[in-house]
């Protein structure tokens, strides 16, 4: 149990701040999942086909679309961010 300023820390306290209620969130659900959606592993393979060279957006494009870093677009589809977003 840890204390700090005579109080008790939690958990639960802070499990309502995830996601878009976090109140420094740059995406909504609805953005995780279509970002998800767009950069699937299997899309990536289609990628490297000659004809299909538009299928998939690159991370820049990604980013720019919503208005967040490469890295963050990174940490959606690699579920390092949003685990709790099937």
């Amino acid at each position: 149990m840890s204390v700090v300023a005579g109080h008790r820390w939690r958990p639960e306290q802070y499990d309502n701040r995830r996601g878009e209620r976090n109140s420094s969130a740059k995406l909504t659900e609805a953005d995780v999942r279509a970002i998800r959606a767009l950069r699937s592993p299997t899309d990536w393979r289609r990628k490297k086909n000659r004809g299909a060279r538009n299928v998939v957006p690159s991370l820049a494009e990604l980013a720019e679309r919503y208005g967040v870093t490469k890295p963050v677009i990174t940490a959606v589809v690699q579920r390092y961010t949003w685990r709790h977003i099937p």
